[in-house]
């Protein structure tokens, strides 16, 4: 079970072994495991448990990562997202934030993700107003109010 190794890697402190277990997985590579660790991590409330040296193997980098960081200064040229550069954006977000009480560079990257999206939906409003009923019956289920703290709260 993916999940299971993913949550024990995180709280034993063995991420690194279960990122390269994950990528060894065909077409599964860099930018869709650190999401999935990352919603892991937050999934089971372990953020807290990321060693600093591990933080990378929880930064999703793609185009909109990249954009948002140029904007915000964190690095100073945008190029299209590639292993090194990848490498080289997830580095500057971990040293920005560190420059930053109490902002993680995981939630940096969060955010940058999130807001990437702002764009869809101020084009799509009328498909979010069409299925703003669905979004608040699954909000109102039992399932959903049982769910561990944090998770689906980007729906309400």
């Amino acid at each position: 079970n993916v999940m299971k190794l993913a949550k024990d890697a995180i709280e034993g402190g063995s991420v690194q072994a279960a990122y390269t277990d994950i990528t060894d997985i065909k077409h599964i590579k860099d930018k869709l495991t650190c999401m999935f660790l990352r919603d892991v991590a937050y999934l089971y409330d372990l953020c807290d448990k990321i060693a600093n040296d591990d933080v990378k193997y929880f930064l999703p980098v793609d185009t909109w990562v990249i954009q948002g960081c140029h904007k915000l200064g964190v690095i100073s040229e945008k190029k299209a997202p590639s292993a090194e550069f990848n490498a080289k954006v997830k580095s500057s977000m971990v040293e920005a934030c560190a420059k930053i009480p109490g902002v993680s560079p995981i939630d940096f990257d969060h955010g940058l993700w999130g807001m990437s999206q702002l764009q869809y939906v101020l084009q799509n409003l009328d498909f979010v107003e069409q299925n703003l009923p669905t979004l608040r019956t699954i909000s109102e289920s039992e399932l959903f109010k049982s769910a561990p703290a944090g998770v689906g709260s980007h729906l309400l």
